[in-house]
């Protein structure tokens, strides 16, 4: 794509911008507004999404690769506690056939083996659940326990979790037995029923859209995907986290995400898990035109394609910024979808994020949201760090100077390499560090950067943050 293009507000899918794919040139096409309700695809999908079943369980944790790794800032954690502790529940275990319908699946890769859990609220009251699990041998024998608990489940929601048997040999674990207990939940609140969840099934992953149709915010999201083969066996898993820049999914937003599968598979479930205070948050006040440029470029290649979304602070003060993006074919149908970020931005300061959205067909066009908030965590660190280029031996060297009073971690340079078309060629991605990950006041630090095709011009982004004063 033209290096010259910006791709501003779509109102479409995921959008504050869309770009064209590699090799056209995308246009301007309009101006929304960050932080609004994001709108519905302008083109429905023409596959019709898969149905969330009511049982059959989901993904565990299979992180899908990356393109190079980068600090994501804050990370989300895995469950928030009570402001107390909350003792087990004591009620005797119950039956598949009392407050909880339970479906039970077994899938082992080499490494380990898990034992899945999809679970049902069958009565008419939310219900706090604990679970513990133990691997069996083929003779019955216990090998390993894991238990597991659930904040809240709904009456007619369903959702899973998995015990995870990582010290028992994967081959050895043939069965898993299980007991169940549950209380009625009176803290958390239950909202999986507010979430409406979209499944795209493709050729190596599935994308899901979440839209939170209720009125209150909804905390932690986890979606795990179970893709199956014909006979219901599980062949592969995956989750992820899906939310806000503070793990949250507020009243009308919209989010999107990959859940990968390497592995020819014939169908997949999606369950979510989630839970609420019953807040509903105000949302900052969003400027497009007057805080923040940003615009996108797509690298296709042999191994994955990934876009690259620059992004600059025109506001007054610190921002730090959070990108999803959906990668879509002609008809709209979206194929990929990813999420980056930028820990801190000053005012002027210009940066990048990459998301990878793996080897995901013929990608057409990008669409991205970009998300912002001032309460930022770490001190901007872009303006104070110089950089060059040169070439040796063929190869781009690039090297990067910290000329601030501070150490600046976890840099990240990024290259767009362009042809004598100015169009993408290639591009590449590399931490600018030292063995303390960081570049110290005055020192300089040198990275090798290639690409596979001859080009004709480059443009570098630097990344990085320091230590709030």
């Amino acid at each position: 794509m033209k290096k010259t293009t910006i791709a501003i507000a779509l109102a479409a899918v995921l959008a504050s911008g869309l770009f064209a794919g590699c090799g056209e040139p995308a246009v301007q096409i309009g101006v929304g507004d960050f932080g609004s309700t994001t709108p519905a695809p302008t083109a429905a999908p023409t596959e019709t999404p898969t149905a969330v079943p009511t049982e059959a369980p989901t993904a565990a944790p299979t992180e899908a690769p990356t393109a190079s790794p980068k600090p994501t800032g804050t990370p989300i954690p895995t469950s928030t506690p009570k402001p107390t502790e909350t003792p087990k529940p004591t009620e005797a275990p119950v039956s598949d056939d009392d407050v909880l319908d339970i479906e039970s699946y077994l899938y082992k890769n080499n490494y380990s083996a898990y034992g899945f859990l999809v679970m049902t609220n069958t009565s008419d009251i939310p219900v706090g659940i604990y679970a513990v699990g133990t691997a069996e041998d083929a003779s019955g024998t216990a090998l390993e326990e894991d238990e597991f608990t659930i904040d809240v489940l709904g009456p007619g929601e369903t959702t899973t979790n998995y015990f995870y048997f990582g010290d028992a040999e994967p081959g050895d674990v043939e069965d898993f037995s299980y007991e169940v207990s549950w209380e009625e939940e009176d803290y958390y609140i239950p909202v999986i029923s507010n979430l409406e969840l979209e499944i795209y099934e493709n050729e190596e992953n599935a994308v899901i859209t979440i839209e939170n149709t209720g009125d209150i915010d909804t905390e932690y999201i986890e979606a795990y995907a179970l893709f199956m083969n014909a006979s219901e066996e599980v062949i592969e898993m995956d989750y992820t986290y899906v939310g806000d820049i503070n793990g949250k999914i507020k009243p009308g937003d919209f989010y999107a995400d990959e859940l990968d599968c390497y592995d020819s598979y014939d169908h997949v479930y999606v369950y979510l898990r989630t839970y609420s205070y019953g807040e509903s948050t105000e949302p900052e006040e969003f400027d497009t035109v007057n805080d923040l440029k940003d615009y996108g470029y797509l690298n296709e290649t042999d191994y994955g394609d990934a876009c690259y979304i620059i992004v600059q602070n025109i506001a007054e003060g610190l921002v730090s910024a959070r990108i999803n993006a959906i990668a879509m074919d002609a008809d709209m149908n979206p194929l990929g979808a990813g999420w980056g970020s930028i820990d801190v931005l000053d005012t002027g300061e210009t940066s990048a994020a990459e998301i990878f959205f793996g080897e995901v067909g013929e990608i057409d066009s990008v669409s991205y949201y970009v998300e912002y908030t001032g309460h930022v965590s770490y001190d901007p660190v872009v303006a104070d760090l110089a950089w060059e280029t040169y070439e040796e031996d063929g190869d781009l060297m690039v090297a990067v100077t910290n000329n601030g009073s501070k150490p600046a971690k976890y840099v990240m340079a990024y290259v767009i390499f362009f042809d004598d078309e100015d169009y993408v060629c290639g591009a590449e991605s590399q931490y600018v560090v030292d063995s303390d990950y960081e570049i110290k006041p005055g020192d300089t630090i040198t990275v090798e950067m290639s690409c596979s095709s001859p080009y004709a011009g480059t443009e570098v982004y630097l990344s990085g943050r320091a230590d709030k004063s």
